[in-house]
């Protein structure tokens, strides 16, 4: 069996403040890790990222991200951030290694924080939050004490 690649001690949380995780095939985490570097990546930094993502303590400059993308200190909810039309968002979330990803899926309500997905900044991760019409894209970095995200309501390219 291969070792996991979420870090220890994330399932557990996540049971307490989300409900119980579903962990995601190897296609559907990949499906979610395409998505967001199709939306949140600029063409020309996606190379780069994908050689950078799935290693550890990397860092991530503004050049990888798209221009609108907000920086956030983890406190901020959900529905502060955009999904304030939903009670309920679904969250996607994927670490990497260097060999494979990993993903989960959460759902719980729009009043849970940054903080309460992500848990902590030390180890690199993305996510996709749905609710209503509305996505927020998330990425965390190692030691970046918050979210790069990136809102993309209806009708937004």
């Amino acid at each position: 069996m291969a070792k996991p690649i979420t870090p220890e001690g994330r399932v557990e949380k996540w049971k307490k403040l989300w409900g119980t995780p579903r962990l995601l095939s190897d296609s559907e985490a990949t499906d979610v890790l395409e998505d967001f570097i199709d939306v949140f990546i600029p063409n020309r930094m996606e190379k780069k990222f994908r050689q950078f993502f799935p290693t550890p303590r990397a860092k991530f400059g503004n050049r990888f991200f798209r221009d609108d993308a907000v920086f956030y200190t983890w406190e901020r909810t959900l529905a502060s951030l955009g999904l304030q039309d939903a009670t309920h968002a679904e969250v996607s979330i994927v670490y990497p290694s260097i060999d494979a990803i990993e993903g989960h899926r959460l759902r719980g309500e729009t009043r849970r924080s940054l903080k309460d997905l992500v848990v902590d900044d030390w180890h690199p991760a993305c996510a996709i939050a749905e609710g209503g019409p509305d996505k927020l894209y998330i990425f965390i970095e190692p030691k970046m004490r918050g979210c790069i995200v990136l809102r993309i309501g209806e009708g937004d390219e």
